[in-house]
């Protein structure tokens, strides 16, 4: 599940697997600057993506308590903490 991913720190297999058999490609062929493109363009869209979720957690009444609001905000800002400090881990 995304969120679970997310609040233990990783992009989510779903949002990195077209990224990283893209990178992989390159990498195989020799092709270096267009992998490091592919990875920043996969940090930039994860950022973006995250950010976006913590906006709905913060706005959905879905949520079963204040209390897991809070705790899962409290998860997903150590991990937008982690991914901006390039600690980006798969």
């Amino acid at each position: 599940m995304v969120l679970e991913e997310l609040t233990m720190g990783k992009v989510p297999e779903l949002w990195s697997r077209k990224y990283e058999s893209k990178r992989l490609k390159f990498e195989n062929e020799g092709q270096f600057d267009k992998a490091k493109k592919v990875q920043r363009a996969a940090v930039c869209d994860y950022m973006n993506k995250l950010n976006k979720i913590v906006s709905y957690i913060q706005k959905t009444s879905l949520v079963d308590s204040e209390e897991t609001r809070t705790s899962i905000l409290s998860d997903l800002e150590e991990t937008r903490h982690r991914w901006r400090e390039n600690k980006i881990h798969d």
